[in-house]
């Protein structure tokens, strides 16, 4: 809220350095996160922040569309929006956030692809939302667990010798 509650409350856009303008509908995360510079945590984790405009999905606005521009999937809603509350110095609601798992099509089927979103916006403001966009550290231990039963598969079995039959 730090970064996005002066950003629509006024005209001044000053530039942050991990924060992108970008309309985050518009490419897939691996668009996004091959084009623009990620911010580190201590950890080493990665992870993408960007301020984006919401798209109405019906005339009225109330529906917003998170379909990716290529057809290449889209962010389907994992839960309900969740109330952002200002507790100092006295307690208010400022926004709402909501997390979002990107989804493609894979044979007709939908598949999670392990990329997901944290959308915070303002309370009656709904043209500009903070998005942060992160690969799942559930999604990347699938990966390597994947990737290190594909290697054991790919490993020949030992071949045993004459002389270890003697023994």
């Amino acid at each position: 809220m730090a970064y996005l509650l002066p950003r629509v409350s006024s005209d001044d856009n000053q530039p942050c350095p991990f924060i992108h303008d970008v309309d985050v509908y518009s490419l897939s995360p691996a668009e996004l996160t091959n084009d623009f510079a990620p911010a580190l945590a201590y950890t080493g984790d990665k992870a993408w922040y960007f301020f984006s405009a919401l798209r109405a999905k019906s005339p009225g606005g109330q529906r917003k569309s998170r379909t990716v521009d290529t057809g290449g999937g889209y962010w389907q809603s994992e839960a309900g929006a969740k109330p952002v509350v200002m507790v100092f110095p006295e307690q208010r609601r400022l926004g709402h956030r909501r997390i979002f798992s990107f989804v493609t099509k894979v044979d007709g089927r939908r598949v999670r692809s392990g990329w997901l979103m944290v959308e915070i916006g303002l309370d009656g403001n709904d043209d500009t939302v903070l998005c942060k966009i992160y690969f799942s550290p559930r999604a990347a231990a699938r990966k390597r667990k994947a990737a290190a039963a594909d290697l054991e598969d790919k490993i020949p079995a030992p071949i045993m010798s004459f002389s270890s039959f003697l023994k």
